[in-house]
């Protein structure tokens, strides 16, 4: 759907906005300044339950812009953004989103844009807000933590990488977060749960949420 839809654009800038989330008001406006100097935007992700914003995400900058490398976008899990992109600059590198993959596919679509050259800026405020629900996709964490491994491991070995060794760091230590992150969902999840004290489980999710963002 994301594919069909680049090809049908007609604006000068794409808005990225999945059917369960939301814009802040006065989002565009608020980045709007930055049209004339980026090719892609991205702003602080807020947790929303659909009345109120749980906690915020992606506060990498104590000031109001900061300029995004590839090595950042690993570095601060940008792959959770929803940034605005310049579409002359996608049809320019003839970016689209892998339609082989339901998880990590925007973390592997940032980076190729990225490694393509884009000026990307990162601002401090918050944007978009990030509902996440019993039917989200990103619920189906045994799937979503497989196929985001798929993803990573393919990253790993673009040739544009190869000579970065500070991105293959990070990559691997993506990696060794998702393993990290199985064992904790799989704690929770375990049917004998009810026998340990609820702060173990408290504890086992906040743990979670840390390494799932570490700059949460």
């Amino acid at each position: 759907m994301r594919n069909a839809l680049l090809s049908r654009a007609q604006g000068d800038w794409i808005a990225l906005l999945d059917g369960d989330d939301a814009m802040a008001p006065g989002r565009i406006e608020q980045l709007a300044p930055l049209f004339s100097r980026a090719d892609v935007i991205s702003d602080v992700l807020g947790d929303w339950n659909g009345k109120t914003v749980r906690k915020t995400r992606l506060c990498i900058s104590a000031g109001e812009v900061q300029q995004i490398s590839p090595r950042d976008l690993l570095d601060f899990n940008l792959g959770w953004a929803k940034p605005l992109f310049r579409r002359s600059f996608l049809k320019q590198h003839a970016l689209r989103f892998n339609e082989d993959h339901r998880h990590s596919e925007d973390l592997e679509f940032y980076l190729h844009a990225s490694l393509a050259g884009a000026q990307w800026s990162h601002v401090s405020e918050m944007g978009y807000l990030f509902r996440r629900h019993a039917q989200s996709l990103s619920r189906d964490w045994k799937t979503g933590l497989q196929q985001s491994r798929i993803v990573l491991k393919e990253l790993a070995q673009l040739p544009e990488l190869a000579v970065r060794p500070d991105c293959l760091r990070l990559l691997a230590r993506m990696l060794r977060q998702k393993d990290n992150l199985e064992v904790l969902h799989g704690f929770q999840d375990n049917p004998t749960l009810g026998a340990f004290p609820k702060a173990i489980v408290s504890a086992a999710r906040l743990l979670t949420d840390r390494l799932d963002n570490r700059h949460a």
